[in-house]
């Protein structure tokens, strides 16, 4: 948070989809949503996005010595909280309920299905890596 209208995403590095800095380039408009783990009450966000790869704002957010190349900052207009209720129906927290690891294709399964040129176990690989070693 920059300020108390202000908040400011980094863009660490993950799916590498440079289109999402497009959209928000061609259509600014922008909700948020916020979960915290266990927690029935959502806090919601709308507002006007921008990029910026001010270092000043971008360096207090390094981690393990890696500052994101660039952040996008929110100029909330609107901000609430819902309430429970669609939560609670929906049983999200209740660990009874979630799905089994093993009952949902992997990523690397995903991948190779989708994109092609790409076989599961390579997938699998590059997925694996990647946590390893892309995540910040």
């Amino acid at each position: 948070m920059i300020d108390d209208a202000t908040l400011l995403i980094p863009d660490r590095l993950g799916n590498n989809r440079v289109d999402t800095l497009g959209n928000l380039v061609e259509r600014p408009g922008v909700g948020l949503i916020f979960f915290v783990p266990g927690i029935s009450e959502t806090l919601r966000v709308n507002g006007r996005a921008r990029i910026t790869t001010d270092p000043a704002l971008l360096e207090p957010l390094a981690v393990n010595g890696k500052v994101p190349r660039s952040g996008i900052l929110i100029s909330a207009e609107e901000v609430y909280f819902h309430c429970g209720k669609a939560l609670i129906r929906s049983d999200l927290w209740n660990p009874d309920k979630h799905v089994k690891r093993s009952d949902f294709p992997s990523l690397g399964r995903i991948l190779a299905d989708q994109i092609g040129g790409i076989n599961v176990e390579e997938a699998e690989r590059y997925t694996a890596e990647s946590y390893r070693t892309r995540l910040y």
